[in-house]
């Protein structure tokens, strides 16, 4: 088993939709072009806590600067 280290955290809260923080991570990987797909929750802080779906992507995994983020899925209808 691994030990969970700062070092080996791929995903940082670095957005303004990500305020509260990034949780509940699950990735998928394409075969055909090798890309990982990194769907996580991001909690933005304000009058209320917001909690979104947030997509990120790579195709080196274990190297943190590689990650690309693209933002929040969905947004609130109001």
């Amino acid at each position: 088993s691994q030990n969970i280290t700062e070092e080996s955290v791929v995903l940082h809260s670095t957005e303004p939709y990500e305020t509260y923080g990034t949780e509940d991570p699950r990735v998928a990987f394409r075969e055909s072009d090798g890309t990982y797909y990194l769907t996580y929750s991001a909690v933005e802080a304000g009058p209320k806590l917001v909690c979104r779906l947030a997509l990120a992507t790579t195709q080196t995994p274990a190297i943190a600067s590689s990650w690309v983020k693209h933002g929040k899925e969905f947004y609130l209808l109001a």
